[in-house]
């Protein structure tokens, strides 16, 4: 027989048993210094708040995609480093290559806005496109001619070499001329003016640089103007040899620039972050070619023979590579000159102010950002 449980007895068992259930599907106690919501801290802490959910991990932006004009030439640098090394897609930005066989064919579709940037030279026709309003804007310095690197070469034919000393002895000739209105006929109307003679004294022939290569070959030029690497490949074939190179003739002339399209301009914060590649890229190129790093010019070789035609790696040791300022600096003088030529020859009919040519602002933002470079 069961004993019995006295009553107060079997009262304080149960609410004993009550107590233990519900302590045991209470939750648990929080951890010290911490508390449920609406309750008091714990003695000597003070208020506790919840830890914060893990942040939502954010995608980076797409990468801007900026359209560039290039002529798969060396002077396709400061877009082809900063590609190749990462330095555009630092600053948020795609660029899409756009082939062109000629500078002069990009003003038409820069100034449509099919065309974000794009080296291209200083013309008659881009001056008086400006001067016509289409918005374009010179944002950089390109290629041009300091000391011993002139951008462009007067070549003799071999066999003439001991007739043609002189620039007066270019009267009468057959001269190579790759297109009116630009840089190269300011060139050689410098280098005639030397011999008291004009352009009504010679023959030009209007031909690209490969095919004066090839007219000197089968001596139907006296003398050509040509760039690399058409230059070097002439003095190998034993076609001609060089008269003069291009900063002999008109030292520190600048005859191409990197171009802008308006709508690109409206884009202010965009164009500084391109800036900042591409100078970086421009400062690379001179490390390499114009201060002659073996190691940068070790690492920027294999790029432009994937960028270019010159696929030859010895070329690279004998070519002579244009200067492009390292700051992006624009020589405005070598402009103001370039337009009174074309002033003075009927191929504009006013001048442009160079104010409305040119914007400094994002080469200027780039070198805040990055430092002058060490001359």
């Amino acid at each position: 027989m069961r004993p019995t449980i006295p009553c107060d007895r079997a009262a304080h068992l149960a609410i004993a048993a009550l107590i233990t259930a519900l302590v045991g599907c209470a939750p648990l106690a929080p951890n010290p210094g911490s508390q449920a919501v609406g309750g008091a801290a714990p003695p000597g802490r003070g208020p506790a708040t919840e830890a914060p959910a893990p942040a939502a991990v954010t995608p980076p932006p797409a990468p801007v995609t900026v359209r560039v004009g290039v002529l798969s030439s060396i002077g396709d640098a400061p877009f082809v480093i900063g590609k190749e090394k990462g330095f555009y897609a630092e600053q948020g930005i795609a660029l899409e290559f756009i082939p062109f066989d000629s500078a002069a064919r990009m003003i038409a579709p820069l100034s449509a806005g099919q065309l974000d940037t794009g080296q291209g030279v200083i013309s008659a026709g881009a001056l008086n496109a400006v001067a016509r309003g289409v918005g374009i804007k010179g944002i950089s310095a390109a290629s041009g001619s300091p000391p011993g690197h002139g951008n462009s070469a007067f070549l003799v034919r071999r066999d003439l070499a001991d007739q043609l000393r002189s620039p007066a002895d270019l009267r009468g000739r057959k001269l190579g001329l790759s297109a009116t209105g630009t840089g190269v006929e300011v060139l050689w109307n410098e280098l005639l003016r030397r011999g008291s003679l004009s352009a009504s004294d010679v023959e030009f022939v209007q031909l690209n640089f490969t095919e004066q290569v090839a007219a000197l070959c089968n001596q139907a030029l006296d003398m050509a103007a040509t760039a690399e690497p058409a230059t070097t490949l002439a003095i190998d074939r034993g076609c001609g040899q060089v008269y003069a190179y291009a900063d002999e003739i008109i030292p520190n002339h600048l005859t191409s620039l990197i171009w802008a399209s308006p709508q690109f301009l409206a884009q202010p914060e965009l164009v500084q972050r391109f800036a900042v590649a591409l100078v970086r890229s421009i400062r690379v190129y001179n490390d390499g070619f114009i201060k002659g790093d073996p190691q940068v010019k070790a690492e920027l070789v294999p790029m432009f023979i994937a960028h270019t035609p010159v696929k030859d790696p010895s070329l690279y040791d004998r070519m002579v590579f244009q200067g492009i300022d390292p700051d992006g600096r624009v020589n405005r003088e070598s402009i103001e000159g370039d337009m009174r030529y074309y002033l003075a020859t009927g191929q504009m009919p006013a001048p442009v102010d160079l104010d409305l040519l040119l914007d400094s602002r994002f080469t200027d933002y780039a070198v805040q950002v990055l430092g002058p470079y060490p001359r």
